[in-house]
Formats: C-alpha cells, sequence, structure tokens
C-alpha cells in the first residue's frame, strides 16, 4: 500500500490493540491483539538481520516533514480483534497516577503546538518545565512508515564496557550516544556513533544496586539522562531507583575525558511485591516515567512513576500487561520511547516491537496498540535500544564485550 505525501497540516490515525479489560488490582490486560513474527534470518551484508519488515504506516502529524513510503507485504501470524476493539475504553481507575505526591494529571488529547518550544505533550501531568538552551528543542521530529535493513556502524572496543545493558541517544550532543554496564558501577559513558569512546561519567555519591537500562528525555535543567536502577534477577529487592543526571557536554572527536556528575534519584517500591525490570520508558511529553517488567514466558507489566525526585520513597501504580513478549520471544531487554510521541520500542534478545501511535496523542495509548515486529540485526545477547532524537530510526546492541552498535532507519 502506498502512503502518500503527508502535508504537515494533517493527521491521521494509526491502529488500535485489542479490548481492555480491568484486573482486580486496577490494571488491565490487553487482549486481542496480535503481532507480526520475525522468521529466519538471512545474511544481508555485513550484518544478520531478522526477517522483518514493518507493515502498518504511522501518521504524521502536524508540524512533521512529510513522508512518502510503500509499505512492503508480509506473511503474519495474526489473531483476528474483536469488532469492538477499535472502541476501547481505558478504565478511570487506572488514571489516578501512582500512591505519592506529584501524579501526573489526566492525559490530554490535545495534539502540540509545531510552533512551542514545550514538551509534545505539556497538557499532561509531571514536570512540563520549558527546557533551557542547553537543549535545543527538535523542529525536524518525524517518524518512519517502515524501516531498512539494519546496518552496522561501529563495534565498541573499550576495556571497561564489558557488560553493556542500557543504552540512549543525545539530545544535547549531535551524533553521541551513550551507554552503561549492568550491575553496580555508578558510572556511563558517550561514545560517537562508530564506538569511538568520548567520554566517562561517574557518580559516586549515589549507589546503584543493578542498572538494566538508560533514557535521554526532558527534565527541569533541559535534557537529562535516567538511568533505572531496577535489576533484581532473583526477586528480594524491597527498593528501587530511577536516577537522573542533567546531561552533559561533549564533542564529537574530544579526547576522551572524565567527569564526576551529580544524580538526583526517585526511589520507589512495587504495589505487588519485588519485580524484575530491564525496560524503561519516558514519557517525552511530561517527562512521566514507565518501567517493565522482565520475566520468563510472561508478557510484560508497565508500572508507572511521576517525575518526583528527592523526596520520600513511593509506590509505582501497576497501569497495564501488554500483549508482548510472547513465550518464544524471551523477556523484555530495553525499550525506547520515540521521541516525536509516536508510541514506542520493546525488545528481548531476539526480536523487537513498535508500539505505534499518531504523533501527538496521549503517550499512554501506546500501551493499547497493536505491536508490530520492526528490523533488528542479530546480536549475542541483544540488550538495548535507543531512538535517534528526531524520530526516524533507531540504534541497537548487545550486553557482553565488544559489542556491534546496529542502525536501522528510513528506507
Amino acid at each position: 500500500m502506498l502512503v502518500g505525501i503527508v502535508i504537515s497540516t494533517l493527521q491521521a490515525a494509526a491502529c488500535a490493540g485489542g479490548s481492555a479489560r480491568p484486573n482486580p488490582d486496577g490494571s488491565r490486560d490487553v487482549a486481542g491483539a496480535r503481532a507480526d513474527d520475525i522468521s529466519g534470518a538471512t545474511d544481508r551484508g555485513s550484518v544478520l538481520v531478522a526477517d522483518a519488515q514493518a507493515n502498518v504506516p504511522i501518521s504524521v502529524g502536524s508540524g512533521i516533514d512529510a513522508l512518502a513510503t510503500e509499505a512492503q507485504p508480509q506473511n503474519q501470524d495474526s489473531t483476528e480483534s474483536s469488532p469492538d476493539d477499535s472502541a476501547r475504553a481505558r478504565d478511570p481507575a487506572n488514571e489516578d497516577g501512582p500512591t505519592a505526591a506529584g501524579n501526573p494529571d489526566t492525559l490530554a488529547d490535545d495534539p502540540p503546538d509545531p510552533a512551542s518550544d514545550s514538551p509534545l505533550d505539556g497538557s499532561r501531568g509531571g514536570d512540563t518545565t520549558a527546557p533551557s538552551d542547553a537543549a535545543a528543542p527538535n523542529t525536524t521530529c518525524g517518524a518512519c512508515a517502515s524501516y531498512g535493513t539494519p546496518t552496522q556502524l561501529g563495534r565498541v572496543t573499550v576495556a571497561a564496557l564489558n557488560n553493556m545493558s542500557g543504552m540512549a541517544v543525545s539530545k544535547r550532543n549531535a551524533g553521541v550516544l551513550y551507554v552503561h554496564n549492568d550491575l553496580t558501577r555508578t558510572e556511563f559513558f558517550a561514545l560517537s556513533e562508530s564506538a569511538a569512546l568520548l567520554a566517562t561519567f561517574t557518580f559516586p555519591a549515589t549507589a546503584v544496586v543493578d542498572m538494566e537500562d538508560m533514557a535521554v528525555a526532558h527534565c527541569p535543567s533541559g535534557s537529562c539522562v535516567y538511568l533505572a536502577d531496577t535489576g533484581d534477577n532473583n526477586s528480594v529487592r524491597t527498593s528501587y531507583a530511577i536516577l537522573r543526571i542533567t546531561e552533559p557536554e561533549v564533542t564529537l572527536g574530544q579526547a576522551p575525558s572524565m567527569m564526576t556528575l551529580v544524580a538526583d534519584k526517585l526511589a520507589f517500591s512495587y504495589p505487588d511485591g519485588p519485580h524484575n525490570t530491564e525496560s524503561l520508558l519516558v514519557d517525552p511529553g511530561s517527562a512521566t516515567i514507565y518501567v517493565i517488567t522482565n520475566a520468563n514466558t510472561v508478557p510484560g507489566t508497565v508500572y508507572r512513576l511521576p517525575a518526583t525526585f528527592g523526596g520520600a520513597a513511593m509506590v509505582a501504580q501497576k497501569l497495564v500487561t501488554l500483549t508482548v513478549p510472547k513465550p518464544a520471544d524471551g523477556p523484555a531487554t530495553g525499550a525506547s520511547a520515540q521521541p516525536c510521541g509516536a508510541g514506542f520500542l520493546l525488545r528481548t534478545n531476539t526480536i523487537l516491537y513498535e508500539f505505534r501511535i499518531p504523533i501527538g496523542s496521549p503517550f499512554e495509548t501506546a500501551f493499547d496498540a497493536v505491536p508490530v515486529s520492526v528490523p533488528l540485526a542479530i546480536e549475542a545477547k541483544g540488550e538495548a535500544v535507543a531512538y535517534r532524537p528526531d524520530g526516524r530510526g533507531y540504534l541497537t546492541t548487545g550486553e557482553g564485550t565488544m559489542q556491534p552498535i546496529s542502525e536501522v532507519g528510513c528506507p
């Protein structure tokens, strides 16, 4: 199907998922949704890729560059949604926010003003402080209607990066990405996209137990690095944390440097006991925080936290159980929020799903979207994923040493 030129003043609707059914604990299961399967792998040049093609176009909203893309047909292993899926209603009991001060307000449906420097969905609760000069507004934000073939950008050879776990792409520094190791090391690294080391950042004043994922998103100082100290393989922890650090300045080509930074901390627990979570999302509009559980053979469950740092520990709100990962996919290992507000990516070691919504929609509607599988490089213990700041593609990498960094963009 040919997706026509999208004029900047038009907005189209994206696909919605199955019906939402409330659980006794106030969360909801997304039922009746389907996802494309990745089948087989082929050698395409220097990178092995999972043989998948996204087949649900994204509608690009007001103020976004037009896209003209032809979606490729593919076989689907699908389950048809029920006739009333399109009329899914959200459970008002789930919109009250976490049990702590600073809860998000009711979501708004108004699209953002592209001429404004405010967050894309500033009508929502959470932190909506205007960005500082350190984080220039993204005026070219968009989305891919489909994706091309993964290509390798470089391979990490930094000796200190021997257990990579999370990755995010800088908003402040063009061409710079951040990565961190698993477990207890209070540090993260700035790399070029070709994997050259640019800087090492430490935050020794804040201890961590098991860092699993990271994100770059809006914050009161403009743009911040968010780190998820949420790993709990043995399900024994009683407290978890999200750390927030003002994004440092990094220059491509600079000699490797070291810097000590200060981290804000959001301590929390879960309402239903310990969980191992390895996937972090930060709403690009409100900076509301979401973590997604890592559990074998069952789909991930989403928990929500407001962007309230430095206060008393809070209890996250159980929000929704997704339809993926499927039992054969393995558990969720990383996630990334689409910076233009068009949904999010969720990956396992072997498959990558995209949850798509129209740009300008309330971010949480993405949890009800039908996930589609999108191209993913074959990686040794694939672990992390991060969108590009303009929304037109994403980067992936694996856990461990000497890992490649791969890119997937619009065709």
